[in-house]
């Protein structure tokens, strides 16, 4: 069920996700960089943040970012990114939804 007001996505009634589409933008080198803006007032348990390709016609894959204490207000992915966000990278959702199954 989704919040007409935060747009929150409820979940089984046991936590929230909000979900961020991010397009490709090229830096004037040439590289590929997303941005991944988190509305922290609405403190969801997990953002889904979905990457675009550079034409805005494909999902690349998605971030499923847990809520921390310390979340800083966007982030900035490149094509690579280090070990502790591509933890997080998934190629599609598969997990997520078998996390939702079992709650």
């Amino acid at each position: 069920m989704s919040d007409d007001v935060t747009d929150l996505v409820h979940i089984n009634n046991e936590f929230t996700a909000s979900i961020v589409l991010s397009r490709c933008r090229l830096t004037p080198s040439g590289s590929k960089r997303w941005l991944i803006r988190f509305d922290t007032s609405l403190n969801p348990d997990i953002t889904i943040a979905v990457r675009i390709n550079e034409s805005a016609t494909e999902i690349l894959d998605y971030y499923l970012l847990p809520t921390t204490e310390k979340v800083n207000e966007k982030l900035r992915l490149a094509e690579s990114n280090p070990a502790e966000l591509e933890i997080y990278r998934h190629d599609n959702l598969d997990r997520f939804f078998i996390m939702v199954n079992v709650f």
